[in-house]
């Protein structure tokens, strides 16, 4: 399912479910500098273009296995 609106932020308690990360690995990556944060109020947004970059970044998968696999 392909996606008609991507918000240009989004709740750091929503950004796990709809990036597939934790929110600890979010929190890293904005200590890192590979993703952007903002407080909006007492509201921490996820700046949405800074983790599709971030994902878009990482290297891909090729060959992938079950880890259960012999």
């Amino acid at each position: 399912m392909k996606a008609d609106f991507i918000p240009v932020a989004v709740p750091l308690e929503d950004a796990p479910r709809m990036f597939g990360v934790s929110r600890s690995h979010l929190y890293r990556m904005s200590k890192a500098g590979r993703i952007d944060m903002r407080k909006v109020g007492r509201k921490t947004v996820v700046i949405t273009d800074t983790v599709v970059a971030y994902l878009r970044g990482l290297p891909a998968v090729t060959n992938a296995t079950p880890k259960n696999s012999k």
